[in-house]
């Protein structure tokens, strides 16, 4: 069966239960943050890193659009989480992204 390779965008409580439950399932993921929200994860010996999301070329960097299989956009703030979304939507047409979004008319962008 073929390894999935999975990015979380967001370090915080929803982003490491998420790490938490892909861990326990043997899968590859990376977490990604700011480097001052990514103190838990490394404690937990997760894979992190912390890079310029607004930016294509940083994207692709982490397997945006060529080595990433699933995508989670879980950052703090909608605005991110949707921008985060449109940006690898355009580098990963294909790829399956699953964000979260804290206002119900944030869904409607998300969609």
């Amino acid at each position: 069966m073929k390894t999935r390779r999975v990015v979380i965008f967001g370090s915080r409580e929803l982003g490491l239960a998420v790490a938490r439950q892909l861990r326990d399932l043997h899968c590859e993921f990376t977490l990604i943050d700011r480097a001052e929200h990514l103190r838990q994860a490394e404690i937990e010996g997760f894979a992190v890193s912390s890079i310029d999301y607004t930016r294509d070329s940083e994207l692709a960097s982490v397997g945006i659009g060529y080595g990433v299989d699933l995508i989670f956009c879980l950052l703090a703030e909608d605005a991110q989480n949707v921008f985060l979304t449109i940006a690898a939507r355009s580098l990963a047409p294909h790829t399956p992204i699953v964000a979260v979004a804290h206002a119900a008319a944030t869904l409607r962008q998300l969609h």
